[in-house]
């Protein structure tokens, strides 16, 4: 590390490696899974990375929520292998021009569908239609044949359009977009049919290869009103033309919304604003820092609700401060059985592209003058306690922080050291935490688009990593199209997104409207009804708690994931089940029955269109139960059993308990003729539901290491069991049920 290293006065905490095997956040750490990925096609000349094409940034949700994991390939850089038996099965294009080369990417893309893989084409198919012969034999595969262009379109009108599978978001704008003649022939589903006399064309339909979507009738742009910014909507469903265009059989998708048959709620905290003074004091008048604040108005009366803390290795730098308050708020707060350890940097970038190779030693990195202001409080730097109040930090922290408001970081009192920066940032956390309570999670700081570098020394790290993604789908933005995938991958590297928006994105950059994080209520209704599309994530910065207005925010937040129907996990169990979303692999066996294997610590599948099945357990293994969530059906799996069956029935079997829902995790559960056995864990009360209970009632023992901590009995009503275990269970517990004496 350089000699900046010598600053800390913490000692360094050794992570186990063990951690690298089982949380790789690494891009291909296990053998893929080719009935799950997707090849998406894109050209490099106009975007420099996948994360920048319009695949990752409208195509790739909808994608992962049906299960699929898409692998990029830039064109410009040469044709993808053709196709092999094992080998990817599904292409996703999304071109706005031609690509390099158009007549051999014609002849590679018909050589592909007669090989059986099909087609998924938005926008502009990659080679000119009416200039390329090959792009007409392209489109002619897929269903259609082309019979030239109409540029003015203002005596066309929509002959038909799919009476489920458009108008998804939007209708189409009055004047319609350019478009291409297309006539369809075969079996083929039409999509969108437009009319100019009487001649018609089909710019969105689904055929025999695939599908195919004209530029312009996927999505339309919605001019800003006074009720939402603009924004792209789709006018076609995307799910369903995914489904159909790759024609997807009824199957397991591996689900990271949801565990035990409830939506996940998770919370973390970035730390910056930690030195910021709060205009909240304390009862006699005191001034506190936000760290406090945070600690007495939130941390403690949530309790029951685990949140992960995200310190910035540079706000408990003894070269920045006087006194140690700051670190022994750090030390309270690691303290906490509810607080997960994380770190958010050290030096806290802004903008991590500028750090990129940059040379060893590291020289002073110049700041960049575009952007918006980064810091959160009354605009340049931290508000920091000392600052205010003239002590004898003042200088130190002055010092330390970067006030120029188009800085590169928010610490500049060493030059940047990218194992300072991830690999210091958690030593420094670890080294607060009470012994054998590592940190965890580094959260990604500023933009939160770090280089490949900076992922892989996470990873090596032996942590997971989380943050960017920007999600939100509210009355503002009230469009799917922005809500980011799980992921995002840099050369073979992964980064989790979170999966909602911080306070920052509500509130203007914490310049006004304090309170606005409420707005993200809107977005976890929107994201669970018609569809569960996202887990609860309640992302927040320390200086949240500078004002009154936003810690009324968070605390309505945790009380909605208090009293919904939710089950509360750390950051970092979500970030590993995101991770090993790309790591399951799915085989259908026979009929209804499939295996599902390498799932780490993912634990849910999910059926879409299968409100009429339930669980075979006579057939399966490792399956704990299910639940009908909108029409889907929820399976929850046994993370003690590596390689689960899953068999699918229109009746359950007679006699074998199933859990519907518990608000702790799961596991090791054991069916008995006369009761069954299971092991659980999690936060708050345990609340739990089993259904297909064949006894009148049954007797409850809670334990932890033979000890007993609750006794109880419930009664059966209508085969099914409710009940409550007023007991703590973030250490694992085990419970047993068994029914009285002449019911065996």
């Amino acid at each position: 590390m350089s000699e900046a290293r010598g600053l800390l006065r913490f000692t360094p905490w050794v992570i186990s490696l063990a951690w690298i095997s089982i949380y790789n956040c690494a891009a291909a750490e296990t053998p893929p899974d080719p009935l799950r990925r997707v090849l998406a096609l894109y050209d490099g000349r106009f975007s420099a990375a996948p994360d920048e094409t319009a695949i990752h940034e409208f195509l790739e949700f909808p994608a992962n929520h049906l299960g699929l994991q898409l692998v990029y390939h830039d064109v410009a850089t040469g044709l993808p292998e053709p196709f092999a038996p094992g080998g990817i099965r599904y292409v996703a294009t999304w071109f706005d021009e031609a690509v390099p080369n158009p007549e051999a990417y014609s002849a590679w893309v018909r050589r592909e569908m007669e090989s059986g893989r099909r087609f998924a084409v938005f926008s502009e198919q990659g080679a000119d239609l009416g200039g390329e012969a090959g792009a007409e034999e392209m489109l002619r595969m897929l269903g259609g044949r082309y019979h030239g262009y109409v540029d003015a379109t203002h005596t066309t009108l929509v002959a038909e359009a799919h009476s489920e599978w458009s108008n998804f978001e939007t209708g189409l704008d009055p004047t319609l977009p350019p478009y291409p003649i297309i006539e369809t022939e075969g079996e083929v589903i039409p999509l969108l049919t437009l009319s100019r006399g009487d001649r018609t064309s089909t710019v969105a339909f689904v055929g025999p290869s695939g599908s195919f979507v004209a530029s312009g009738y996927e999505q339309r742009v919605v001019p800003e009103t006074e009720a939402s910014v603009w924004f792209s909507a789709w006018f076609i469903d995307p799910f369903a033309v995914l489904e159909a265009a790759f024609d997807l059989p009824l199957r397991p998708i591996p689900d990271t919304t949801t565990v035990s048959g409830r939506r996940i709620f998770f919370s973390h905290v970035d730390g910056d604003g930690w030195n910021n003074l709060s205009r909240v004091p304390s009862e006699d008048g005191r001034p506190r820092l936000s760290a406090e604040v945070l600690l007495t108005e939130i941390l403690l009366p949530f309790s029951d609700l685990p949140v992960s803390i995200g310190l910035v290795g540079g706000d408990v730098d003894p070269a920045c401060t006087s006194d140690d308050e700051a670190e022994t708020l750090a030390r309270q707060i690691f303290q906490l059985d509810h607080v997960e350890v994380a770190a958010h940097g050290y030096t806290h970038p802004f903008k991590w592209e500028q750090f990129d190779d940059v040379p060893d030693p590291p020289d002073p990195v110049p700041t960049f003058q575009e952007g918006a202001r980064h810091t959160p409080s009354e605009g340049v730097g931290a508000l920091t306690r000392s600052w205010l109040a003239g002590t004898a930090s003042a200088d130190q922290m002055a010092d330390c922080l970067e006030l120029d408001p188009h800085a590169p970081r928010a610490f500049s009192h060493v030059p940047f050291d990218l194992e300072l920066e991830i690999k210091g940032a958690l030593d420094v956390a670890t080294s607060l935490a009470p012994p054998g309570k590592p940190a965890k999670l580094f959260l990604w700081t500023g933009d939160a688009r770090p280089f490949e570098a900076a992922l892989r020394m996470a990873r090596e790290a032996g942590v997971l990593n989380m943050n960017g993604g920007d999600s939100r789908f509210d009355a503002w933005h009230p469009s799917i199209t922005n809500l980011s995938p799980l992921a995002r991958t840099v050369g073979q590297e992964r980064q989790i997104y979170a999966p909602n928006s911080n306070e920052a994105a509500y509130t203007d950059l914490w310049q006004r409207d304090h309170f606005g994080q409420l707005q993200l209520l809107d977005t976890v209704r929107r994201t669970e009804f018609p569809r569960r599309l996202k887990p609860y994530n309640l992302y927040y910065h320390t200086y949240s708690a500078e004002r009154r207005a936003g810690l009324a925010a968070l605390r309505t937040l945790l009380e909605e994931a208090r009293s919904g129907d939710y089950i509360a996990i750390r950051a970092s169990e979500y970030a590993a089940i995101a991770n090993d979303f790309f790591r399951v692999r799915v085989e259908p066996l026979e009929e209804n029955l499939w295996q599902v294997s390498d799932r780490g610590r993912l634990q849910t599948v999910r059926f879409d269109g299968a409100d009429d099945l339930v669980p075979d357990l006579a057939r399966s293994r490792g399956v704990l139960g299910a639940r009908q969530i909108n029409g889907s059906l929820y399976i929850a799996l046994d993370a003690e059993v590596p390689t689960a069956l899953v068999a699918l029935s229109e009746q359950p079997v007679d006699g074998l308990v199933m859990l519907e829902q518990a608000s702790w995790q799961v596991r090791g559960l054991q069916r008995h003729d006369c009761g069954f056995e299971l092991t659980a864990e999690g936060f708050g009360d345990g609340e739990m539901t089993w259904t297909n209970v064949p006894w009148e009632s049954l007797s409850l023992l809670a334990t932890r290491n033979g000890r007993t901590l609750w006794t109880g009995t419930v009664a059966v009503q209508g085969g099914e069991i409710t009940f409550e275990l007023p007991i703590k269970a973030i250490e694992p517990v085990r419970i047993l049920a068994t029914c009285p004496a002449g019911e065996e």
